[in-house]
C-alpha cells in the first residue's frame, strides 16, 4: 500500500475522494491538528527556559569558539599513514 499527501484545491475533490473511499479504492485519513509531519512537539514543551537574546547569543558564540579550538588545522596534518602502508601528505 502506498501513501500520498494531497492538497485540496476545489471542495468538489473531497466528494470525489469520498466516492472512491466508498468503492473501497482508497482510504482517507485526516491528520490531527498540529501534527502534519508526525512530530510530537508536546514532548519538547518546557525543554528550554526563556532567556534574554543576548544570553543565548553569548552561549552560541562560546559553543562556536569551542568547536573552532577542536578543529585540527590542515597545516598540522602531514604524513598520515593509510591502512595499506602508504602515506598521505
Amino acid at each position: 500500500m502506498k501513501s500520498i499527501t494531497i492538497d485540496i484545491i476545489n471542495e468538489n475533490a473531497i466528494l470525489l475522494l469520498q466516492d472512491l473511499e466508498l468503492l473501497k479504492l482508497i482510504r482517507i485519513r485526516k491528520e490531527k491538528a498540529g501534527q502534519k509531519d508526525g512530530t510530537d512537539w508536546g514532548r519538547y514543551k518546557g525543554a528550554m527556559s526563556k532567556q534574554p537574546i543576548g544570553e543565548v547569543d553569548q552561549q552560541l558564540n562560546e559553543l562556536r569558539n569551542e568547536w573552532k579550538k577542536k578543529v585540527i588545522a590542515p597545516s598540522l596534518i602531514c604524513n598520515l599513514q593509510l591502512g595499506n602502508g602508504r602515506y598521505y601528505q
